[in-house]
């Protein structure tokens, strides 16, 4: 996979778009909040990893993900994004993998005019950019004739890559500047050969739960 050709995209994208407009935009910069569910396409990844909380060891099924959009018309926007994952072993809490990509790109969001579906606005987008996974492993080590604990290592490796995000998602506006959304993911993503010690395509789905404000 290569990271040009994807960025051309990009640019033609927000050319195409941002001559559209519908008269909803308020101009301002929206920051989101999406959590959700992500499901690896890699089948040995998944069946030998669980995902958990973002933020301990719990087994929880939720990523977390900030978003920042500055738009650029009024159905587009340049779209910046960080996202955490973590995933543990299935068999140990004491071996982690974090997949953490940093991504940029354009969202188009539909009109009235082209898609009405009441109070939901429909919005598509594509991103492209760096990912960064750290695999981390608590090892115990004891004695040789009994389970006395001498020493815990803590080992931890990074891996590096980049990547490509498409999305699809519906907007719910909560009030003036809030609005509640649902956000389907689809990223593919190079985190070193396979063959050469890396992780390969880690990528999949996310289906996560979207909450924005405007500035």
């Amino acid at each position: 996979m290569r990271i040009a050709p994807i960025l051309a995209v990009l640019v033609l994208s927000v050319q195409l778009c941002s001559s559209q407009t519908s008269g909803s935009d308020d101009g301002r910069i929206r920051i989101s909040l999406t959590t959700g569910l992500s499901l690896p396409m890699k089948e040995s990844f998944r069946d030998n990893y669980d995902q958990s909380l973002f933020v301990s060891n719990a087994h929880v099924p939720l990523s977390l993900a900030l978003g920042i959009e500055y738009p650029l018309s009024p159905t587009t926007g340049l779209m910046f994004s960080f996202e955490r994952k973590n995933y543990r072993l299935a068999s140990s809490d004491e071996i982690s993998l974090a997949v953490m990509p940093a991504l940029a790109g354009v969202q188009y969001r539909f009109s009235k005019e082209q898609i009405d579906l009441g109070g939901f606005f429909p919005y598509i987008g594509v991103r492209a950019g760096w990912y960064w996974a750290l695999f981390s492993a608590k090892l115990l080590v004891t004695t040789q004739n009994g389970p006395d604990l001498v020493a815990i290592l803590d080992e931890s490796k990074s891996y590096f890559g980049y990547g490509a995000l498409f999305n699809v998602g519906l907007d719910h506006p909560l009030g003036e500047r809030t609005t509640l959304g649902f956000d389907v993911q689809y990223d593919v993503n190079t985190l070193g050969s396979v063959d050469d010690g890396g992780l390969g395509n880690l990528g999949g789905f996310l289906f996560g739960l979207k909450f924005a404000i405007a500035l």
